[in-house]
């Protein structure tokens, strides 16, 4: 689970268990943003001490999310900030298992961005194996994974996302950058450990494109679970839709119907990350509150089990 950074901070969760204990004794990973870790302002306070005591008594594995990528004339080094993102879990004792990046690719590929350091495909893939080795030199065992904010692009010529404007910013499709990232990581010795699909429920849904062509959001899906496999990469996916007008409860029911689709669609993720961005759910507990963040999570992780897990077998990749 991955509680939103924009709305309050995350304290009660730990100081007060008993308000989302259902849901605290299902989970595997508890993600974290990065840049609640070193208190930017805008993000909702984390108090790294309290998740490494919560997440060590109850064996839940800590994740974090980094997205802070950096231009080279911007003079600001991707694995230092990475690391300094990591080093509060650290110093309070814990220890981080996953780090997921966010949007290296629209962050530093030509195109996309204007600026004139901006990175062609094979730079952005030297790159990535400078941030691998950069990290795994500080966290030999952390794993390493990419989120890709899949309906920004189109995976290939024939399968178009909802939005798609970096491919049309940029000229390459999600399957081109995974396999000359996968091909780079590998050359040199480092593992794409996962990649984890940011698709929200609302555009999945959606049978257009933004611009009015074809979508079929299962295909889509189905080729990056595809690609996964081949290749020996995790899948991962993120469980949520955007509330729009809705608010929480449209968080909520939209979150279900998505994975009711998923599971109908053949989509067999091996980890759902329920996780939330956004400023609605507003409140995070307690989970027997209708549609709290934690209550949506409940729910979910309830119906995973029952969609995706055999009669008497427990389920591996439910949240």
């Amino acid at each position: 689970i991955a509680p939103s950074h924009v709305t309050i901070p995350t304290d009660e969760l730990f100081k007060r268990p008993e308000n989302w204990k259902e849901t605290a004794g299902s989970i595997r990973i508890y993600k974290y943003y990065g840049v609640q870790a070193v208190h930017a302002k805008w993000a909702a306070p984390l108090a790294p001490d309290l998740l490494a005591k919560f997440a060590e008594a109850r064996n839940v594995q800590i994740e974090c999310e980094f997205g802070s990528f950096s231009l080279p004339l911007d003079r600001r080094d991707s694995v230092k900030a990475a690391l300094a993102e990591l080093k509060p879990i650290y110093d309070a004792g814990g220890k981080v298992a996953f780090l997921s990046l966010d949007g290296p690719d629209c962050h530093l590929l030509n195109g996309i961005r204007k600026e004139s350091d901006a990175l062609s495909l094979d730079q952005l893939a030297r790159e990535l194996v400078r941030f691998w080795k950069g990290v795994h030199a500080a966290h030999p065992d952390i794993r390493i994974g990419l989120i890709s904010n899949y309906p920004n692009w189109d995976f290939s010529a024939g399968l178009p996302g909802f939005n798609g404007h970096n491919t049309a910013l940029s000229g390459i499709t999600v399957e081109q950058m995974l396999d000359r990232i996968y091909a780079a990581l590998d050359g040199e010795g480092e593992n794409l450990a996962y990649v984890e699909i940011d698709n929200p429920c609302n555009y999945y849904l959606s049978d257009k494109t933004r611009d009015g062509r074809t979508h079929n959001g299962a295909r889509n899906m189905l080729a990056v679970q595809d690609w996964c496999r081949k290749h020996k990469v995790g899948f991962r996916l993120i469980l949520n839709a955007e509330p729009r007008r809705q608010g929480a409860k449209g968080f909520h029911d939209l979150t279900l119907q998505f994975a009711q689709r998923l599971h109908a669609d053949g989509i067999r993720p091996d980890v759902f990350m329920i996780q939330s961005w956004y400023k609605e759910p507003a409140k995070n507990v307690p989970e027997t509150e209708a549609d709290t963040f934690m209550n949506t999570a409940r729910d979910a992780i309830r119906l995973i089990r029952g969609l995706y897990a055999p009669r008497g077998t427990k389920p591996e990749g439910d949240r």
